[in-house]
């Protein structure tokens, strides 16, 4: 299993997708090299679903990607499993040829995550697409130029909190 990948997703971060990456090649072309791949969330006690085999027949190295942007492995992650305490990698080899080996030089793995943090500076100024100017009600705003304070949006036009 490999592990200690040092990653640093903010906490409450909300986990979108995850993609393994190895870099392999055939040891023996033109026998095929393969893999698949599972990941734990709890240092190794349970994993997640096992990916697609991927195969090569070249003795020259590839990487060769499974999971993506969107692909959650079958599971709701959270920031907290991907600790270097709790997350791994397990990479099987998985060439129905009796003689095949596959040599596999680098794995590297990459999460997308929505951070939860606000997403502008201290005196940032922004549209607020569903802010409301005056008179408009509750859920029904039309938008409205506003500043961030720091810990409100504030509306430049009348320097009031605006609500949405």
């Amino acid at each position: 299993d490999l592990k200690t990948f040092g990653f640093s997703i903010p906490a409450g971060a909300s986990i979108n997708g995850i993609l393994v990456s190895v870099e392999m090649s055939s040891a023996n072309p033109p026998q095929k090299g393969a893999f698949q791949i599972k990941m734990s969330y709890d240092g190794g006690s349970n994993w997640s679903s096992t990916s697609s085999t991927q195969t090569t027949t070249s003795g020259t190295d590839a990487y060769f990607n499974v999971g993506g942007a969107t692909d959650t492995w079958g599971r709701a992650w959270s920031q907290s499993e991907f600790s270097d305490a709790n997350f791994r990698v397990r990479v099987l080899g998985n060439s129905t040829e009796a003689e095949a080996t596959t040599n596999i030089d680098h794995v590297r793995v990459k999460v997308w995550y929505t951070d939860p943090s606000t997403p502008i500076d201290d005196g940032s100024i922004c549209y607020a697409s569903d802010g409301r100017k005056a008179g408009e009600g509750a859920g029904s705003g039309t938008g409205v130029l506003v500043f961030y304070d720091g810990s409100n949006y504030i509306a430049c036009d009348t320097g009031t909190t605006v609500q949405a």
